[in-house]
Parts: structure tokens; C-alpha cells; sequence
């Protein structure tokens, strides 16, 4: 889970709005700027899931998001035909402040489901301006799975493991598509000696890299 910058460059209206949002009830897609942070988000995320980053839409929907904002709002183009949520990282905020852009990820809609109103740690929120994969992950090649870093501390070693889980990111199915995923990149890359673009899960391809070349 790579770290996120997460600027507002093209909702300009949302980004006026959402301070003065606090205390509205969350009336998701029925608000009128809800398609204008969701946007945003997969821009900002290049179109992958924000903690799993499973890929969510390609290269051809981003630019689309991208030129549907005319004077700072969508104009009309729909929401993209896949699996999205816009996802409360601290859900204890939805109430008292649920558009505040802050708390607001794009994700996949089965990790939204499997985080649920879970209480969350922000030593794994992907915006966090210290926030730093390589200092609080590593990667399993055995069973593509993520687990916390053995240089830290054994306090916070129990805390990253306690989110990975929140966020699912080691979640079965997420598991299975990286897994496919990357050994089958691998296997190209091998086979060919060349390197090959990555659409999705490139932190896990990253660290992956890194261990198959120690």
C-alpha cells in the first residue's frame, strides 16, 4: 500500500464545500458532489483500490474522470462501471463529518464490507504524511501476503498486523489476484529479461523485486 497524495486539483467545488459540510448527514450517492470526491480519488489513486490496490479502472476511465471536471465539477459522465466505494477510513467520523476529504479513500467494494465499522490505527493511512510502506511492511513471496515489517518495535509490529487485517488487505480473494497477478509478470519478465509495466499492486511488486534480487 503505496503512500497517497491526495491534493484536490480538479473538485475545486467539492473542495470549497466539504469544510462547511460538517454535521450533514451522509447522503452518499444522492449528494451532489459524491461522484466529485469519488473522481477525485481514483485520480489521485490512479485508479487502484486505496489499501489493497487492486486495479479499479484503467488508464482510458482516469483520463475520462479527468476531462468530465469543467470550472472545478463533474459534467456528465457516470460513475465507472466497477466495484468502488467511497470509503470512510475512520467510520466513527460518518456521522460528524462525512464528507470531510481527510477521512475519504476510493476502494474496492469487498474490503469496504470486510473493514465494516472496525476501529481504525492510523499508523496504516495511506495519506498520513509520514507514512512509509517500507518502514511498517514487508512482503511474504511464499504467500503473497503483507505482513509488518520484523525491524519494528513489537508495539507496532501488533498494530500494522491488527490493520492489514481492518483494511483487508490480505484478504483471500485480494490475496489470489495478487498472487496470479505478479507471478504472472514475473514469469514474462523471466522468460524475456525485460521489465514490464505495472497496472496494479505495485508496492507488493516492489518489495517482491527487491527479495528475489537479495
Amino acid at each position: 500500500m503505496k503512500r497517497i497524495d491526495k491534493q484536490i486539483v480538479h473538485a475545486q467545488a467539492y473542495k470549497h464545500w466539504f469544510p462547511a459540510a460538517t454535521g450533514k448527514s451522509y447522503d452518499s450517492s444522492k449528494n451532489p458532489f459524491y461522484r466529485d470526491a469519488l473522481f477525485e480519488l481514483l485520480i489521485r489513486q490512479e485508479g487502484l483500490c486505496a489499501y489493497t490496490e487492486w486495479k479499479l479502472i484503467d488508464k482510458e476511465q482516469l483520463e475520462a474522470l479527468k476531462e468530465s471536471f469543467v470550472d472545478g465539477k463533474t459534467r456528465d459522465v457516470e460513475k465507472p462501471e466497477t466495484f468502488v466505494d467511497l470509503e470512510h477510513f475512520d467510520p466513527a467520523l460518518k456521522v460528524s463529518q462525512p464528507w470531510d476529504w481527510d477521512n475519504l479513500f476510493a476502494v474496492w467494494d469487498g474490503v469496504n464490507k470486510v473493514k465494516g465499522n472496525k476501529g481504525v490505527d492510523a499508523i496504516l493511512k495511506p495519506d498520513r504524511e509520514s507514512y512509509d510502506p517500507h518502514r511498517l511492511l514487508e512482503y511474504n513471496p511464499s504467500h503473497h501476503r503483507f505482513q509488518p515489517n520484523k525491524s519494528l518495535p513489537e508495539d507496532e509490529k501488533l498494530r500494522v498486523a491488527q490493520m492489514l487485517k481492518v483494511l483487508g488487505i490480505n484478504f483471500g480473494k485480494v490475496v489470489q489476484e495478487r498472487r496470479d497477478y505478479l507471478e504472472e509478470i514475473l514469469s514474462k519478465e523471466d522468460l524475456t529479461g525485460l521489465r514490464f509495466e505495472i497496472h496494479q499492486f505495485p508496492t507488493a511488486y516492489e518489495m517482491l523485486r527487491a527479495k528475489l534480487q537479495d
